[in-house]
């Protein structure tokens, strides 16, 4: 609500079924196979999806978070609003 930067923990396993495309037949996209090609494999955007997937989309700073006035967008957290809408 107020885009002030916290930490939240993320605790997930991951597993990864992964196939060398010169293997032979067709993957399907929803067998949830990921396919590569080459001598090295980046793990990288994998890892970013599943992160992402992971994460609670309505996570807050605190439960106590006042978040942005619509108005002005004053950290109602940090300082009272003076435009007068109060976060309405």
């Amino acid at each position: 609500r107020c885009l002030d930067e916290f930490s939240q923990p993320l605790e997930r396993n991951f597993a990864f079924l992964l196939r060398r495309e010169d293997a032979g037949g067709h993957i399907e996209a929803d067998q949830g196979i990921d396919s590569y090609n080459g001598e090295e494999l980046d793990l990288s955007p994998l890892v970013r999806e599943q992160a992402l997937l992971a994460l609670d989309s309505s996570a807050l700073c605190s439960a106590a978070c006042k978040g942005l006035c619509a108005g002005c967008g004053t950290n109602l957290n940090h300082e009272a609003c003076s435009c007068g809408r109060r976060g309405a």
